[in-house]
């Protein structure tokens, strides 16, 4: 009977399994030592093991799968749960749906904590004439600006450098960017680039109670 599986090499006299349902076991055979000697189909590896004697088993015939003798002769291992393809699907599932909502609401908690930049002032008020005599030149450094009193009565000039915003100094002849180096004459004219454009000059009120409000807008 060997043709039925050319890996096994049967002879005449071999004892071999049987099933309780009369299935052959062909390549499983008993030696003359009681030992039994199972041949890989695929590889015609041998292998010989002795069998459970004596076992109390109770096992009926729907359960013929390893799995149900494992729960009799199974070695203790420390090896992680089996699981489902149904379950690593539902795991990976719900995760994606637990991190999309985590996002999602972290999201919405940043949008409603968001506070916007207020609104930039653009009114000042400087206080009483009083202040700034004749012919003075007052830095304004929370504008910044300068306050300037002459004959003609106030004027400011903006200290925000032209070229690209940095704050000018206040020199005797004029202003200078410390940033790129340009300068500017009393009157916010410039006399030295990279800035192209004077000084923005800005707009002072005196009220009929005797302050000053400066705007920049």
């Amino acid at each position: 009977m060997s043709f039925l599986n050319p890996v096994v090499d049967l002879k005449i006299g071999d004892t071999i399994l049987v099933t309780e349902q009369g299935e052959p076991l062909w390549n499983t055979r008993v030696l003359s030592d009681g030992t039994y000697e199972m041949i890989g189909k695929v590889t015609n590896q041998k292998f010989n093991f002795r069998p459970v004697m004596g076992t109390a088993c109770e096992q009926n015939p729907d359960e013929q799968s390893s799995q149900y003798c494992h729960e009799c002769h199974a070695v203790e291992r420390n090896q992680m749960p089996e699981i489902s393809r149904r379950d690593f699907l539902k795991l990976t599932r719900d995760g994606f749906l637990y991190l999309s909502g985590a996002l999602t609401l972290g999201g919405l908690l940043r949008f409603l904590s968001f506070q916007t930049e207020p609104a930039r002032q653009t009114e000042f008020n400087l206080g009483p004439v009083e202040k700034y005599p004749l012919n003075s030149r007052t830095v304004l450094e929370e504008i910044p600006a300068i306050l300037l009193h002459t004959e003609s009565g106030f004027s400011a000039l903006s200290l925000v450098c032209t070229h690209l915003g940095c704050a000018v100094e206040s020199q005797t002849d004029g202003f200078t960017c410390p940033c790129h180096g340009s300068k500017f004459d009393a009157d916010g004219k410039v006399k030295q680039g990279p800035a192209s454009k004077k000084l923005q000059s800005l707009r002072v009120e005196q009220t009929p109670d005797g302050h000053l409000y400066l705007f920049t807008s």
